[in-house]
């Protein structure tokens, strides 16, 4: 209702959401309190936020997503920002209601909606072509190249993020990614409508380097 063009979302608790906001260029996180159950309109107890110190851009094109990931341990949210080419991360524990009237207007009665500004904000990774999925385990991000279809591998321990290894999937449209059971990476391609899954060694802790294949999930 508040976030038209959401290029992605990440649950954090319960009913508690952050989403890509492509058409302000905000992060929004959303406290919907309670379940209202699908296709109901009544948002009146929510808690809405906009996060706006930081401008994020969308595809232009309206065609790769910008995703993003909660690491739930460490309260750091990852953010894919596709137009400005990079990944960025947001201290979720950090910020206030100082940032004045949000950007967008309020088309509804909700407990709070306001524009959340001073967040502790860091750069992950610059220089990226067409970033578009992401995940986090421990302390390794993996990323998603919609254009030449590779995922590329990241340290996380410091900042910036360190390039690890990149996987060629040899696909050309590559969106989402999600690391699975036993640390296997997922992905899907928006060419070939598929969903697939690199056979690896699981992606953990300590690992770099590895073989792969990559196998079309007929689901």
């Amino acid at each position: 209702h508040l976030s038209p063009n959401s290029q992605g979302i990440a649950s954090e608790k319960d009913n508690v959401f952050w989403v890509f906001d492509g058409y302000t260029n905000d992060i929004v996180r959303y406290d919907f309190a309670e379940d209202h159950g699908p296709g109901n309109s009544f948002h009146g107890d929510a808690i809405i936020r906009r996060y706006s110190d930081d401008i994020v851009t969308m595809d232009p094109a309206e065609v790769v997503v910008s995703h993003l990931i909660l690491d739930d341990e460490k309260q750091w949210l990852y953010v894919v920002d596709h137009g400005n080419q990079r990944v960025i991360r947001i201290d979720i524990t950090t910020g206030s209601d100082q940032g004045g009237t949000p950007n967008y207007p309020q088309n509804e009665p909700v407990v709070e909606y306001t524009e959340y500004t001073g967040y502790n904000q860091e750069t992950v990774v610059t220089g990226l072509s067409k970033p578009a999925g992401i995940d986090v385990i421990e302390n390794r991000m993996i990323v998603s190249e919609y254009e030449t279809g590779e995922i590329i591998i990241y340290d996380i321990t410091t900042m910036p993020a360190v390039e690890l290894d990149r996987i060629n999937t040899g696909l050309t449209s590559v969106q989402g990614i999600k690391i699975g059971p036993n640390g296997r990476v997922w992905f899907v391609d928006q060419n070939s409508n598929g969903v697939y899954k690199v056979e690896t060694a699981g992606l953990g802790i300590g690992e770099i380097a590895f073989d792969f294949n990559a196998y079309p999930n007929p689901t």
